[in-house]
């Protein structure tokens, strides 16, 4: 999983699932909580702040005996699971390159032009929100589309499996595409169950239920990463697609078992809601503060070539790196990218947006141009192994790059006005996600124009150093961002923006059993 990985799963699903009240002036999002939720227990009425090892086991204990209490079992095996299989989707990651370099003999630049495609579902996810709160499918807004879209994921992952060298490549995109669509609106139904089910503690309910899945999308991400590389090397990665679409099916299952109150009909028209929503985040585009930070946002991201792909075919056909020692990376990745977080949390949160950000982006240029010693071979000479260049590279890399990546989620949370915050918020994030696709494609065009291919890779260390100085380019559009907290400003601005709601997406204290299991009395909490 890279890092636009995991900034694709920062989202929130639509703002027909944020109730207004809960607001009370200081928080601008319900639910805006970032990683660094899941690197601690987050301390709820039950806990203790002691830090001893048997404290905090029964700490957590404690915790999560809340969280079944106020939301329901059978609520958190659902989330947990779906958030599970995004972080294990890194599992069969490893095989799809595996797959399209082995098996149909693709050339770094395909496979690249490939996975950039297959991840555009990722930058529409604000439409499937709209979608699924404004027109319901068989009289249910949440637990249709869940079972109807896991069920395609599932048929996808499957097939990948029969995928052979006569394989066109539209097919193998078609399925990858699918896949991915999968994972993205499963990502947006549930991300809107958990907005919903958080009221039911008003208090602590949004950060422990993103603490809980953020966590257990890094466990699922880091098993992933670990058995990818001997699932792939020792049983092929024909076999690894079937092992994986177990996941998916999982998934099905338990949405079967969703209940969910029936919606057969909303008193306004899909096309009305839909409309209304799209003319409301338009007028809020219109904001300077907002429209310039969302430019700098998408520029800053899509203005560097990525060449992921490119580096991995590197990596195998150069470096002779075995696919257990890729996953090993993987898992260390997320690692490195909890660190990151607590770093930023340690000693960067209260610092400017534009002074961070200048500090890590020309940080993350250097660490980028370093890998022109890989290239041309100069760390041998240099005395330090491919194997310990590319773990150190990894390292530093992804601690930078949180400190790039924390900082522009805070602001995006800051930018998102009261009333609109899931919508907006998805919105945001689907113009990074679009960004990372741009970056993507102008990466497979500058590696074709330079000609490097499979077995050619005389010109790699020259994508790299234009790479490294592209990062450079944002370093001008610094002056977009807000040298200000941005959120007294957005609430002058939009303070008259008025909210449509769908017909049922408020759970009340008379029906808050709608959802998943039998109701909860506030009481309990």
């Amino acid at each position: 999983m890279t890092k636009s990985d995991i900034v694709r799963r920062v989202t929130l699903a639509t703002d027909t699932a944020i109730d207004g009240g809960a607001n009370d002036g200081k928080e601008r999002l319900v639910v805006p909580p970032t990683p660094v939720a899941s690197m601690a227990i987050p301390q709820t009425p039950h806990m203790s702040a002691t830090r001893s090892l048997p404290t905090v086991v029964a700490s957590f204990c404690l915790w999560f005996g809340h969280l079944r209490d106020v939301f329901g079992l059978q609520f958190l095996v659902l989330v947990s699971m779906v958030y599970f299989v995004q972080g294990f989707g890194s599992f069969s990651g490893l095989s799809v390159s595996f797959l399209m370099k082995d098996t149909m003999h693709l050339q770094p630049v395909e496979s690249q032009a490939i996975l950039t495609t297959a991840a555009f579902p990722w930058s529409i996810k604000p439409l499937f929100g709209i979608l699924s709160d404004s027109l319901p499918l068989c009289g249910y807004r949440r637990k249709s589309y869940l079972i109807g879209i896991n069920l395609l994921g599932c048929l996808a992952t499957f097939l990948l499996h029969d995928v052979s060298a006569g394989t066109s490549v539209s097919r193998l995109t078609i399925l990858l595409l699918c896949t991915r669509l999968a994972t993205a609106m499963s990502d947006v139904i549930i991300d809107a169950l958990v907005v919903e089910r958080a009221r039911l503690d008003p208090l602590n309910g949004a950060n422990d239920l993103q603490s809980l899945t953020w966590s257990v999308m890094a466990v699922g991400g880091i098993l992933g990463s670990l058995l990818a590389g001997p699932a792939t090397s020792h049983l092929g990665p024909h076999t690894v697609f079937i092992l994986a679409a177990i996941a998916p099916c999982i998934v099905l299952a338990l949405a079967t078992l969703m209940q969910e109150d029936r919606c057969d009909r909303l008193a306004r028209g899909c096309s009305t809601l839909a409309s209304e929503q799209v003319k409301l985040v338009w007028t809020t585009l219109k904001v300077p503060v907002i429209w310039k930070s969302v430019v700098f946002m998408f520029v800053s991201q899509a203005c560097t070539p990525s060449f992921d792909q490119i580096q991995f075919y590197y990596a195998v056909e150069v470096l002779k790196f075995s696919p257990e020692f890729l996953g090993n990376v993987g898992a260390l990745g997320f690692v490195f990218l909890l660190v990151g977080t607590l770093v930023y949390n340690a000693w960067f949160k209260v610092m400017p947006f534009r002074a961070i950000l200048m500090r890590a982006q020309i940080c993350l240029a250097v660490v980028s141009v370093s890998e022109v010693l890989l290239v041309t071979r100069s760390n041998i000479k240099m005395g330090i192994s491919d194997g310990w260049f590319v773990l150190l590279e990894s390292m530093f890399g992804e601690v930078v790059g949180r400190l790039i990546g924390m900082p522009v989620l805070v602001l995006c949370a800051k930018l998102c006005p009261r009333g609109i915050e899931g919508t907006f918020f998805a919105l945001l994030m689907a113009n990074m996600n679009l960004s990372y696709t741009v970056s993507g494609y102008w990466g497979a065009i500058l590696a074709d124009w330079l000609g490097i291919a499979s077995q050619k890779y005389d010109l790699l260390w020259v994508a790299i150093l234009i790479r490294s100085s592209m990062m450079l380019l944002p370093l001008g559009f610094l002056w977009m961002l807000p040298d200000h907290d941005p959120a007294d400003e957005v609430e002058v601005a939009t303070r008259h923006t008025v909210v449509p709601a769908t017909d049922d997406a408020t759970i009340n204290d008379d029906d808050e059993a709608g959802m998943l299991g039998d109701k909860k009395q506030r009481s309990d909490v």
